[in-house]
């Protein structure tokens, strides 16, 4: 984290999550996927897909629409 960032900057992402170094939980919230042990973030979000009048080509490499 970015240290100009009040109060949490200069630490490691890790650390706000528990279960992190330096973090004070008295518990783990770290959980295992396909045998990767960590802090597994889902995020959703809403986004418009962009229309293809924009691009003159299309895209390159055989990408094409």
């Amino acid at each position: 984290i970015p240290a100009s960032i009040p109060v949490i900057g200069g630490r490691p992402l890790s650390s706000l999550f528990p279960g992190g170094t330096g973090n004070c939980a008295a518990f783990s919230d770290k959980d295992t996927v396909n045998g990767v042990v960590g802090w597994w973030l889902y995020l959703n979000y809403v986004a418009s897909k962009p229309g293809f009048s924009n691009f003159v080509d299309g895209f390159a490499n055989g990408f094409e629409p």
